[in-house]
């Protein structure tokens, strides 16, 4: 039977496949550098890119980048898009909205509320588009809904006042910061948004507060959330708010020439872990380190029912492995952006 047997070569690159006069040989030119051990190893993908040439930047730009860095990176340097598509169908009817479907209709429901409007006609109108669970589960899904963000609303309707938009035209450096700073009231800005709030919610209302003291504002600003969630900064000097400003311009020019590791979920799990909050200081020790990094990796790879930050279509494209250097590269980014956030927040206690 050995006469009917012949054994291939598992890698079109095996050295056997080139030799003269062999069963089958390869006349393929591009493996030949492998199968002879003069191939060159492929570069990362990611690579610094020219830095881009700015005169102006947008505050909507600015905030944009900032929310997520490494899809601004793909976005705005390399031109690309990703999106991950549901291509199944679910194997039984749901009884709840997923994710982002609760999170738009808390987000028109909170809205409500807190403009004192009657959310009947609200859950009315998603009830004739279908965007709500089918009979009895549709109506007890409205109403804890409603009641998580009436707790938000009453918080939020005793401190609203008339508001304003405030123009910006600031100089940060060789760069022009423009665009509209919306819903200024006299006591300073006041955000609130329908989910816990997280490190990223602070990031961003700090910027909104740097734009305010660096316009001369005075006021503190406020951002509530679900489960009694907020962020708070006092008013700072207008010079130290734009020298401030300019070290995140410097951070956003940066991270557009190569992608800047600021992750929400991990590099968030891994501060909070790791700061002390009745010393205010980021404890450097090893057992805490230790504990915030396995933080870290919890956040990464998520859990049941709890999708990981590492499931991201643009951090996939980056790091697919947690690896050494990629631990390193995230918590760097968050002491450098996300420990001033936290040391500015004043809790309440």
């Amino acid at each position: 039977m050995d006469i009917y047997k012949r054994l291939h070569s598992r890698m079109p690159f095996a050295a056997e496949n080139f030799q003269p006069g062999s069963y089958g040989q390869s006349f393929a030119a591009e493996w030949l550098p492998a199968a002879a051990g003069r191939g060159e190893a492929q570069p990362d993908f990611v690579q610094p890119l020219a830095a881009m040439p700015l005169t102006t930047v947008s505050l909507e730009q600015l905030l944009r980048f900032w929310r997520h860095p490494v899809r601004a990176w793909f976005q705005q340097r390399l031109g690309v898009a990703f999106w991950m598509e549901e291509s199944e169908l679910p194997d039984s009817e749901p009884f709840s909205p997923d994710s982002l479907e609760r999170y738009q209709i808390n987000a028109q429901l909170l809205n409500t509320l807190v403009a004192g409007e009657d959310p009947a006609q609200l859950y009315a109108r998603h009830r004739a588009a279908g965007n709500l669970p089918y009979g009895a589960f549709g109506e007890l899904f409205w109403q804890s809904q409603t009641e998580e963000m009436q707790e938000v609303a009453a918080e939020v309707s005793g401190q609203r006042q008339a508001a304003e938009s405030w123009e910006v035209d600031l100089p940060l450096g060789d760069v022009q910061l423009t665009g509209w700073l919306t819903q200024v009231q006299a006591d300073g800005l006041l955000r609130w948004r329908p989910g816990v709030l997280n490190m990223n919610d602070g990031l961003l209302l700090w910027l909104e507060h740097l734009v305010y003291c660096a316009l001369g504002g005075s006021g503190e600003s406020r951002m509530y959330g679900r489960k009694q969630s907020r962020w708070r900064f006092s008013a700072i000097g207008k010079e130290q708010a734009l020298s401030l400003l300019q070290e995140y311009m410097a951070g956003y020019r940066a991270g557009l020439a190569q992608p800047l590791m600021l992750l929400n979920k991990s590099g968030g799990a891994w501060l909070e872990a790791s700061f002390d909050a009745k010393t205010r200081q980021l404890l450097d020790d090893e057992v805490t380190q230790k504990k915030a990094r396995g933080r870290l990796i919890q956040a990464w790879q998520g859990g049941f029912q709890l999708e990981g930050e590492g499931s991201d279509p643009y951090l996939q494209r980056l790091s697919r492995v947690l690896d050494d250097t990629a631990l390193q590269a995230i918590t760097d980014a968050a002491r450098r952006w996300y420990l001033p956030v936290r040391l500015a927040h004043h809790d309440d206690e």
